[in-house]
C-alpha cells in the first residue's frame, strides 16, 4: 500500500477505477491499523485489474494472515465503539473484555491481574459486593452464531446463556 501511495502514475490508474484511496497507518491510533487493512481488502479488486499495480500485491499466503488480522481487528474495533456508547454498564465492558479474552489470547498478556481474579483479597471481594447489581433481563431474539451477527451479540447472548456472573 505504500508503493501505491507513493507512487502517482499509479495512483492515477486507480482513481479512474474507484474513489477510495490507499491510507497509511497512524502509530496513535490502533484503529488505523484496521481502516488500513480494511481499505486493502475493498481496493483489492481493483487492484488485481492492473498488471502494474498487482506487481505490488502481497502474495496470498500474506493475503491470508491479513484477513485473520482483519477478523480479529474488527473484533476489537466492534469492542472499541460499543464502548463508546452511552449506556454500557461495567458490567457489560468485563463480559466484552472477557469475550475478547477467549477469541484472542494473545490479549491476555496485557491485563493487569493476568485474569486472576483469586487475587483479591477477601476484604476487597466484601467492598465489592455492594456494588453488585442484578440487571435486568431483557428479551432479545435469539441471534444467529453466522459472520452477520456482530462479536458484541455473541458476546451479550452467551452470558445470557451462562446467568449472571458470581459476586464472590
Amino acid at each position: 500500500m505504500v508503493k501505491l501511495k507513493e507512487s502517482l502514475n499509479q495512483s492515477a490508474k486507480l482513481r479512474f477505477n474507484t474513489p477510495l484511496r490507499p491510507m497509511l497507518s497512524q502509530d496513535t491510533r490502533w484503529s488505523s491499523t484496521f481502516c488500513m487493512i480494511h481499505r486493502y481488502f475493498r481496493l483489492l479488486e481493483f487492484i488485481k485489474d492492473d498488471d502494474e499495480l498487482a506487481d505490488n500485491l502481497p502474495g496470498p499466503a500474506a493475503n491470508r494472515r491479513l484477513r485473520k488480522l482483519l477478523e480479529d481487528l474488527s473484533k476489537v474495533d466492534s469492542v472499541s465503539k460499543e464502548l463508546q456508547a452511552s449506556t454500557v454498564s461495567l458490567l457489560d465492558a468485563r463480559v466484552y473484555f472477557d469475550g475478547l479474552l477467549e477469541s484472542l489470547s494473545a490479549l491476555a498478556s496485557h491485563i493487569v491481574l493476568d485474569g486472576k481474579t483469586t487475587e483479591r483479597t477477601r476484604a476487597e471481594t466484601a467492598s465489592l459486593r455492594r456494588f453488585a447489581v442484578q440487571r435486568e433481563e431483557t428479551s432479545i431474539a435469539a441471534a444467529d452464531d453466522d459472520a452477520e451477527s456482530s462479536f458484541i451479540k455473541k458476546v451479550e447472548k452467551r452470558r445470557k446463556q451462562v446467568g449472571p456472573p458470581s459476586t464472590s
